[in-house]
């Protein structure tokens, strides 16, 4: 596999695969230290010994590379050769959620019945043929259907669209096109307190009075639809959209009623208004995640993975050692299908298989989708850095070189800083591919950096870099200078402000957190999170620096709960993206009253 010419890789810290307890459980053990990679290039020798060595020496860089999400934890046990994976091989005879909610599809999915015991589809949407969805989704809503009727009587659950039979786009949505989502009507109740089945989606006030019909919204039921959603065995709730003041009735009954705690926690987590869509103020929008046999398929699940779920990184992780194997296979074709596979289901230890196998590997198709999923699939591990470390000291083109140090700067291990560090001191580099590890930091935003780039803005003589130097140092400390690093030399004016940049660190030391706190009170901000400021900062963004729009852009950010780019390619782009949201949402969140999860905690 590795040709004539072999590359061997010298470990040089201590990685193990997995070893079984006397309880059957993996025992993974994670890389303690990354030295600089040795590498060792020999020709005219036999490939097999090298490709077992290969293969050992990634054994124990994905184990490493799960230890920090895994831990001591019983592996899963995954059925299936790698052959008949890739040979299209299915694994299970249920219904499969392939892709993401928004460019998905469904396979042999479950009909919810038009009408059953406990719902019904509504009128207007029988004819869509828009009431399939995976098992898990369709069986869920059944059983909280039956439940709030046991505990509640009343009126049937009115369901909206969930999606078509084969999945895909929908008129009526960006998504319900993998079978995860589905539109359910809330209950209702008329003057007279009477269970009524509402006429369709029907809005609600912040305060649960009816848009028309002299409707409520019947705040019992409805609480007890998300709590048997939310405690349903076979499902686990990724998001409930909502508007934020049904949202607040629903967790003030939760709360008045003495509800478990656990589970008002995870529904104060789930329950949430969308901040780039309506309100959801006329239905509950459930998205469930993947289920096991969905991810391993390819289903990808986007926004938050709640603490209480592990996300299937156990089947990951032995599917991903499963997978493995292929690239010991003689056949180019099944290396490649391998290589896309573990993309494909996005793996979070497809990384470490990609930089050990499919860098190295003889055939330019494999190598072109190993680049390809580092391209795309940010390195998680300690072992991982290790693994990029030594792929950045082999022979590259410019293309795969910039790949990498795109890789190391989207790395989510807190070695990354490190290594891009490292790479950055090292002077048998060209200044070029130095300017890339500095690139590599533009994500790092720990303050442990700044007497690192303080001392390196000293030392180096390339105005260049002097300069990308300067910007990094001026994003993580909020603060500039106003001194062209540029300049073809030091003068004193530079070297007044490396010693005031060395007073200002020493005297305190500070935290990101605290940086950027001081940072939003010099710009009219009276406290942190001063949402009243958020006009005055969102125009602070015209004509501001690089810095500045990077800065106020992550604070706004945060403040209003609004996803937004990293970064900009201007300051106008910045203003008109938040200008626009702001004027949209601004009331909303302005007037918004006080959340009974403000002040109530856990017990």
């Amino acid at each position: 596999m590795l040709g004539a010419a072999i590359t061997l890789i010298v470990v040089s810290i201590p990685l193990s695969a997995p070893q079984a307890d006397d309880d059957g459980e993996a025992s993974l053990v994670a890389a303690e230290t990354i030295d600089r990679p040795r590498t060792l290039t020999l020709r005219g020798f036999d490939p097999e010994p090298t490709r077992r060595l290969a293969m050992e020496v990634t054994d124990g860089a994905i184990a490493a590379a799960a230890h920090s999400s895994l831990g001591r934890r019983h592996l899963p046990d995954i059925r299936g050769d790698y052959r008949d994976i890739l040979g299209g091989t299915t694994l299970t005879d249920g219904s499969l959620s392939l892709g993401t909610i928004r460019e998905g599809s469904l396979k042999n999915a479950a009909a919810l019945p038009l009408e059953g015991d406990h719902h019904e589809v509504i009128e207007r949407h029988r004819s869509r043929n828009t009431n399939y969805g995976t098992e898990e989704l369709v069986n869920a809503i059944e059983r909280a259907a039956r439940k709030v009727r046991e505990e509640h009587g009343g009126a049937p659950l009115r369901i909206g669209n969930i999606g078509y039979a084969r999945g895909g786009a929908i008129p009526w949505s960006r998504s319900h096109r993998a079978g995860r989502d589905a539109d359910i009507a809330f209950y209702a109740v008329d003057e007279q307190g009477r269970s009524v089945p509402t006429p369709d989606l029907f809005t609600f006030d912040d305060e649960g009075v009816g848009e028309k019909d002299d409707l409520y919204f019947d705040i019992p039921r409805n609480w007890s639809l998300v709590r048997a959603l939310l405690t349903d065995p076979d499902i686990v709730v990724q998001w409930m959209f909502v508007s934020t003041g049904l949202k607040i009735l629903l967790i003030d009954h939760a709360i008045e009623i003495d509800e478990d705690p656990e589970i008002i926690e995870r529904a104060i987590n789930v329950l949430h208004q969308p901040t780039d869509a309506l309100p959801h103020d006329d239905h509950l929008h459930l998205r469930i995640a993947c289920t096991e046999a969905d991810r391993l398929a390819g289903c990808v699940d986007w926004g938050p993975q709640w603490q209480w779920h592990d996300w299937h990184e156990p089947a990951l992780f032995a599917r991903t050692r499963q997978m493995q194997r292929a690239f010991a296979d003689p056949s180019p074709q099944l290396r490649a299908q391998a290589m896309e596979y573990l993309h494909e289901i996005r793996s979070p230890f497809a990384p470490e298989v990609a930089l050990q196998y499919g860098l190295t590997d003889p055939d330019p198709d494999v190598r072109e989708l190993a680049f390809e999923l580092l391209g795309d699939i940010a390195i998680g591990s300690d072992a991982g850095i290790f693994l990029l470390a030594r792929a950045l000291d082999s022979e590259l083109d410019d293309d795969e070189r910039r790949t990498l140090y795109g890789s190391l700067r989207r790395a989510q291990s807190p070695r990354a800083s490190d290594l891009a560090m490292e790479r950055y001191r090292d002077g048998e580099l060209d200044e070029d591919e130095r300017a890339l590890a500095v690139r590599a930091l533009a994500q790092r935003t720990d303050s442990s950096l700044l007497p690192q780039l303080i001392d390196a803005l000293q030392s180096e003589p390339s105005s260049k870099l002097r300069e990308r130097l300067a910007a990094q140092l001026y994003r993580i400390a909020a603060r500039t200078d106003g001194i062209d690093w540029g300049e073809e030399e030091l003068t004193e004016e530079h070297e007044v402000a490396l010693q005031q940049w060395r007073q200002w660190w020493e005297e305190d030391e500070p935290e990101r957190q605290q940086i950027l706190e001081e940072f939003v009170l010099q710009r009219g901000a009276e406290e942190w999170k001063d949402l009243h400021a958020v006009d005055d900062l969102i125009a602070q963004l015209r004509g501001a620096e690089d810095w500045e729009i990077y800065n106020l852009n992550r604070i706004i950010s945060a403040w209003t709960g609004r996803w937004a780019p990293q970064y900009w390619a201007n300051d106008g782009d910045a203003h008109r993206f938040w200008t626009r949201w702001w004027n949209r949402n601004q009331d909303r969140l302005l007037n918004a009253r006080p959340k009974p999860w403000d002040d109530w905690e856990a017990h």
